[in-house]
Parts: structure tokens; C-alpha cells; sequence
């Protein structure tokens, strides 16, 4: 049985961020007038996500 941050589940998770990121992108790229908008929004998500990982990072070195 697989833990919980096992390789597979790790992958498809990088994968479903990754083509997540893609869309905001071409977004971004096809609509200059939201352009500045949507990276910003993009960035925000990027920073949340970021942060909640390492949240969870610290709290699994603390136990």
C-alpha cells in the first residue's frame, strides 16, 4: 500500500499544477488587456500553494 506522499500520488498532483499554471498562462497570453490581472492572480495561487506545502513541511519536522 502507498503512503500518503507517495511518487504516483506526487506526480499527478505536479501534473494537474503544472497544466493548471499552463492555462493561466495562455490566458494571460491571449487577453493583454487582463494580462496584468491574471499573472497577478496566477502568482497569488503560486504563493498560497507554496505556503500551505510549507506549512505542512514544518509541522511534519516538528512531530
Amino acid at each position: 500500500m502507498s503512503g500518503p506522499n507517495s511518487p504516483p500520488r506526487i506526480s499527478g498532483y505536479l501534473d494537474a499544477l503544472s497544466q493548471a499554471i499552463h492555462k493561466k498562462l495562455q490566458r494571460a497570453l491571449a487577453n493583454s488587456s487582463q494580462r496584468r490581472n491574471l499573472l497577478q492572480e496566477l502568482f497569488a495561487d503560486i504563493a498560497l500553494e507554496v505556503d500551505d506545502r510549507a506549512k505542512g513541511n514544518l509541522i511534519l519536522i516538528v512531530k
